[in-house]
């Protein structure tokens, strides 16, 4: 009885919440707005979040040691690695991809300058940036397992007027794919999500009303549906574990070239026409179990033409899948394989 009693009581204190980032949630504008911001002229705000975090991960450092340390490293090593790129190549990336507005007047402006506009509430521009919604959490803070707690959010591209800058309302937004292990995004994720979400606000623009997120991924599956057949998908190694291109070509059904991450990335272009498996974060969950922690990102999964944007499969996560877990299993490609 002593034996059940502990059990039943180590279920009830096991919780998990959910910041829920969930695909019907990324487009909060109304129609009418949406067309507004296009006749707008375009602003990028400089993208400047990733070094004020790793500016306070900095501080906590020199306490670490080992283990702990290492990571945190790796940390501050993705986060100044994504600011690097965005600040390198997103004003081109937004000219060569951005179909929503006039680019003829495109200008970038720092982060205070386009707060100093917004706080004037100025409905003059259209701002495009990457921001991270999520719950924040100290990096260093251990809990007593000796396992670190991250600051873990999930970066989105977000369109949005100027008067609204920084609203977690008023947006519209997709979040910024992941095609290989580590937080460090390549100029290649931050490409094919812009054309992701060039598609997405062409479909809102002619369906006259607010179109959901997940209506959006349901409609571009089922349209292209025709178009996987003929495609390759390429997969990253590092994602699979030891599934095989036969099981993966199986599920899918179509052709598949599963790579070591280096000739993944290599193939990765803008340019290709084949397909690519790659991740995109969903929600930030936080389980509890007593005094022990854990916060994770959760993925989904998506099949994407990369030289269109346009998305030709989906996955979520699967039921009794570790939340932080990244690896595809042969039930992803399967749900990627199907049309509706």
């Amino acid at each position: 009885m002593k034996t059940r009693i502990l059990i039943l009581s180590f279920l009830v204190a096991a919780q998990t919440s959910f910041c829920q980032l969930e695909l019907q949630n990324m487009n909060l504008l109304k129609f009418e707005e949406l067309a507004n911001l296009s006749k707008r002229p375009l602003i990028i705000v400089e993208y400047t979040e990733a070094q004020i975090r790793s500016n306070d991960l900095q501080r906590s450092l020199s306490k670490s040691k080992g283990e702990v340390l290492e990571r945190a490293q790796k940390y501050n090593e993705d986060l100044l690695a994504t600011d690097k790129t965005m600040k390198d190549h997103f004003l081109s990336i937004v000219k060569e991809n951005w179909k929503f507005n006039d680019l003829n007047a495109v200008k970038v402006l720092s982060f205070e300058d386009a707060r100093k506009i917004a706080v004037s509430k100025s409905e003059e521009y259209c701002y495009v940036y990457l921001r991270s919604f999520g719950e924040e959490h100290n990096y260093m803070a251990m809990n007593i397992t000796g396992e670190v707690n991250g600051s873990v959010t999930i970066p989105v591209m977000v369109l949005q007027g100027s008067e609204h800058f920084g609203s977690s309302k008023n947006y519209f937004g997709f979040p910024l794919m992941n095609s290989t292990d580590g937080r460090a995004v390549l100029k290649q994720d931050i490409e094919i999500t812009l054309k992701i979400m060039n598609q997405y606000v062409t479909d809102a623009l002619k369906n006259g009303e607010q179109l959901k997120t997940r209506e959006f991924v349901g409609n571009q599956i089922v349209e292209n549906c025709n178009l996987k057949r003929d495609l390759t998908l390429h997969v990253n190694q590092e994602f699979i574990n030891d599934l095989g291109e036969e099981k993966i070509a199986a599920a899918w059904q179509g052709k598949a070239s599963v790579q070591p991450q280096a000739e993944f990335i290599s193939s990765y272009s803008s340019s290709s026409d084949d397909a690519f498996a790659i991740l995109i974060p969903m929600a930030v969950a936080t389980g509890s179990m007593g005094p022990l922690t854990k916060t994770s990102t959760v993925y989904g999964r998506l099949a994407v033409q990369t030289s269109t944007g346009k998305i030709l499969g989906f996955s979520k996560s699967k039921m009794g899948q570790k939340l932080a877990e990244e690896n595809f299993n042969e039930g992803h490609f399967t749900d990627m394989g199907e049309c509706e």
